[in-house]
């Protein structure tokens, strides 16, 4: 991914404070290079030329957090439509939890997504293994209809499963990497603009029906209220 430069005096003050906690972090200074407004992890993978050409322009998919920047090879994602709400002081603490869950927790992350999906892999294996035992032994195969079926029962049942795992163990990573922040930065700064971001999106639920579908949580970072609840009680 290349993302396009914009130059704006947010952005330098956010990037600015991002650069600052990779190295109180103790973190290359490579780790973070560019920053990009986004509001679906789908905008993020995919080039604006791909996404015209094939999807007609459209975003789709997983929503980013307002209050849980993502980070994408070198690059720091943010919400576009959380532009101008906070000010990088603001950003600071938001931006150090997401640090220490990509960067921090990157192979404790590994770890237990392997294991998570780890009998999946299994499945798909015996699967693959049974079908060529037959081939090679000359054993009688049941009908294409019928192993297709099981081959997709040995995938399916196993997969949710994991995915499930993987949203749980991810979850938890998150108020881990809250719990030090809290610890860097201080409870409160991290308490107060969690509850900044809260009031927004309340604010805006007054307003209409739209706002619950803008103010989606991405599927792997905790609600605000959550994260909240978690310092108070930590």
């Amino acid at each position: 991914m290349q993302p396009q430069r914009i130059w704006s005096p947010e952005n330098e003050g956010i990037l600015a404070v991002a650069k600052q906690l990779c190295a109180k972090l103790g973190l290359k200074a490579s780790t973070l290079d560019t920053l990009l407004w986004r509001d679906f992890l789908h905008d993020v993978r995919t080039s604006q030329k791909i996404r015209v050409r094939w999807y007609g322009g459209r975003s789709f998919g997983h929503m980013l957090s307002a209050h849980f920047p993502i980070l994408f090879d070198r690059t720091l994602v943010l919400r576009d439509m959380m532009k101008g709400k906070l000010d990088p002081g603001e950003w600071e603490p938001l931006i150090c939890s997401s640090i220490i869950f990509y960067e921090r927790f990157r192979w404790r992350r590994y770890v237990e997504r392997s294991l998570a999906l780890l009998p999946f892999f299994a499945s798909f294996t015996f699967a693959v293994g049974s079908w060529i035992t037959y081939r090679f032994l000359g054993y009688p195969l049941p009908p294409w209809q019928a192993s297709a079926a099981l081959f997709v029962v040995f995938l399916v049942s196993p997969f949710f499963p994991g995915l499930y795992l993987i949203r749980h163990f991810d979850r938890r990573l998150v108020l881990a990497a809250d719990r030090k922040t809290a610890l860097i930065l201080g409870k409160g700064r991290l308490l107060q603009v969690l509850q900044k971001v809260e009031a927004m999106k309340q604010a805006d639920l007054v307003q209409g029906e739209d706002g619950q579908n803008e103010w989606r949580d991405f599927m792997f970072v905790p609600k605000a209220t959550e994260r909240v609840k978690h310092l108070r009680e930590s």
